[in-house]
């Protein structure tokens, strides 16, 4: 049985993938990844971790390894792990469980020194044009010479699938990000975000990268369905090629990634309809003091730029501004101002219930002067 730590395996069935045994809308996982990473001490400490286990790796598969290098291999494995507890698609990853799968594959002193047995013998092999397995059986005759090479391949295999999916993940994580969120912002500008127009533009941005080297078909159960699907069961060598396939699958449902125009943060679109708020919350209180969602905030916002574009709502807001100037000034009482507002807004209430109104004589009767006269003389100026 694959180790978890061999692939990223991904089960797609519909609109829907099951990601290492989460559930994610297809396409979902490449919002989490332009939302991660974005403060620099994160994006230089995850970096970091990738390039120690790069460097690490040198060690572990020389001749030379020693149960120390697998230590530090494995310190720096789990130490990325946590760093990633949160994002997708690396959540359903328990660390301990990793760590420990980690352990069983490398090591143990009888692994390190079984894979520095083999070492010299293929150096042997190498000068006398022998076969490894022969070497094997002339120097150590006490022991299983294939089972030696089972153990030796099985432990290259797991630390070369190390290598691969946890060493180039930095690289590969921030390469895919930048090209995602690059086409994010084109997508943004479509008039009609959909399939037809979204594929193109991504399949002429983006690099051709390599597809799954293995696919099953399997029974999958998700949320809400009340019977099992046929899904196609992906195995992923690499980040890479996982985040760039669940991209295209979810553009050629119409799934796409859209920056919330109140918090920032990117939200998944899964139909053409136009939509700029998500629905978290935007960290904006209201007077209660109660956080207000993003679409909430989004809401308000709409009323007001409404509000900034009537025409009868401008002109009301320009009269009731210059009535609370002259207030201030001293030229009129409290009394006449208070008088002048009723009238203006009984105009606004009338042009917004009567067309012919609002498009004639609205904009004629709108004249704070014309309601200051409407007022008993004696009150209109101050004493």
């Amino acid at each position: 049985m694959e180790k978890a730590f061999d692939h990223i395996i991904a089960d797609y069935a519909g609109n829907k993938v099951m990601v290492n045994g989460a559930e994610h809308l297809v396409g979902e996982c490449s919002v989490a990844l332009l939302n991660c990473f974005n403060e620099p001490d994160e994006l230089e400490a995850f970096g970091d971790l990738s390039d120690d286990i790069l460097a690490d790796s040198v060690y572990v598969e020389s001749s030379e390894t020693t149960q120390d290098h697998i230590d530090v291999l494995c310190e720096d494995i789990l130490s990325l792990l946590r760093l990633v507890k949160d994002f997708h698609p690396f959540v359903p990853f328990a660390t301990e469980v990793q760590l420990e799968a980690v352990w069983e594959s490398l090591s143990g002193e009888i692994i390190v020194s079984l894979r520095r047995l083999y070492h010299e013998c293929a150096k042997i092999a190498e000068e006398t044009g022998k076969a490894v397995q022969t070497i094997l059986q002339r120097v150590r005759p006490d022991l299983d010479a294939e089972r030696i090479l089972g153990i030796v391949t099985n432990s290259n295999r797991q630390i070369a699938n190390m290598i691969t999916l946890y060493g180039e993940y930095g690289r590969d994580l921030m390469f895919a990000k930048n090209e995602i969120n690059v086409l994010a912002e084109r997508f943004r500008l479509l008039k009609k975000p959909d399939a037809t127009h979204l594929l193109p533009i991504a399949f002429y941005a983006l690099p051709k990268v390599a597809t799954p080297t293995k696919v099953q078909f399997v029974k999958a159960e998700f949320e809400g369905d009340l019977e099992f699907k046929l899904a196609n069961r992906y195995f992923f060598s690499r980040y890479l090629d996982f985040i760039f396939y669940d991209f295209y699958q979810g553009l050629g449902l119409g799934h796409y990634p859209r920056r919330c125009e109140v918090c920032g943060k990117y939200f998944l679109m899964t139909d053409s309809h136009l939509q700029r708020y998500c629905n978290g919350l935007s960290g904006i209180k209201n007077r209660a003091g109660k956080e207000l969602t993003c679409r909430a905030v989004g809401k308000q916002r709409r009323q007001k730029e409404l509000a900034e574009n009537d025409p009868i709502l401008r002109k009301y807001k320009t009269v009731c501004n210059g009535i609370r100037k002259d207030v201030s000034r001293g030229k009129i009482t409290e009394e006449t101002a208070e008088a002048a507002k009723r009238a203006a807004k009984d105009c606004k209430e009338k042009a917004k219930h009567n067309n012919d109104y609002a498009n004639g004589a609205y904009f004629t009767d709108m004249n704070k002067n014309r309601f200051y006269a409407m007022v008993t003389p004696k009150d209109t100026r101050v004493a």
